[in-house]
């Protein structure tokens, strides 16, 4: 009988030392070490060797971070999906631009090419209102300098070289 109750009160005695080593660990007092739990961001994460370490409140915590880590991440993710996707539209937009600038600028070169083959040819001109020798000079030769040509080869038709020529006069132009 002795020993029973001695049995009984060192059970009593050893259950209420696991009761308390269990509670410590409920309400955060436990014997596990508190790690300081790396933030995600920074790249750092936790071995599985220290993982196993932690209390569980501790693992949840950690886990959690992870979690709403790998959740922002997954934001940037869509985030930049939606700028690429912008930017491609933009490129897209731009390259199609670009061709049918390129094609404008042929057309222009083309349309350029007959006009000076044709310039090249003519050797008759017909005054307009406005019209001077030095802007008849940049039209045929390039160079409102080169004025001096044109009245040379019109100096019949043409009274005073400095100021406007009548609308109507038949103007030589001499080749380039």
């Amino acid at each position: 009988m002795r020993r029973t109750r001695i049995l009984a009160r060192g059970v009593r005695v050893v259950g209420a030392g696991a009761l308390a080593i269990w509670l410590s660990g409920v309400i955060g007092c436990s014997s596990h070490p508190r790690i300081e739990l790396p933030p995600p961001e920074t790249g750092q994460f936790l071995t599985l060797e220290e993982q196993r370490a932690l209390s569980s409140e501790q693992l949840t915590a950690y886990c959690q971070s992870l979690n709403d880590y790998i959740a922002s991440l997954k934001q940037d993710i869509a985030l930049s999906r939606a700028m690429h996707d912008s930017l491609s539209a933009v490129l897209d937009s731009l390259n199609a631009e670009h061709s049918s600038m390129n094609n404008e600028s042929r057309l222009l070169e083309n349309q350029l090419r007959r006009l000076k083959a044709r310039r090249g040819s003519t050797t008759v001109y017909t005054t307009r209102q406005g019209d001077t020798l030095m802007s008849l000079a940049r039209l045929f030769f390039g160079s409102p300098q080169e004025w001096r040509r044109l009245y040379e080869a019109n100096r019949d038709v043409i009274d005073n070289p400095g100021e406007p020529l009548e609308p109507g006069l038949r103007l030589s132009v001499p080749p380039r």
